[in-house]
């Protein structure tokens, strides 16, 4: 009779566990296509494609790069 009772509760820990687990994920998914769908809207009003946004972050990240590109350039013309 204790070892069945003892089974039970875990039994109910471990389903409450899962459960939880499984609202979680459901959450975070919810979460990520929500992002996702955020971004599709923000790309729509600008009418460019995914790939053009990773293109324009791409561009960003290399103009922050040239600056200092030139200057090391100008540092190494004038020694």
């Amino acid at each position: 009779m204790r070892n069945s009772a003892v089974a039970n509760v875990d039994f109910i820990t471990i389903t409450i566990r899962q459960e939880r687990e499984r609202e979680r994920e459901e959450r975070e998914s919810e979460d990520e296509s929500e992002r996702e769908r955020a971004s599709a809207r923000s790309r729509a009003r600008r009418g460019e494609s995914a790939r053009a946004g990773a293109a324009r972050r791409r561009s960003r990240a290399a103009s922050a790069r040239a600056p200092r590109a030139r200057g090391r350039a100008r540092a190494r013309a004038s020694r």
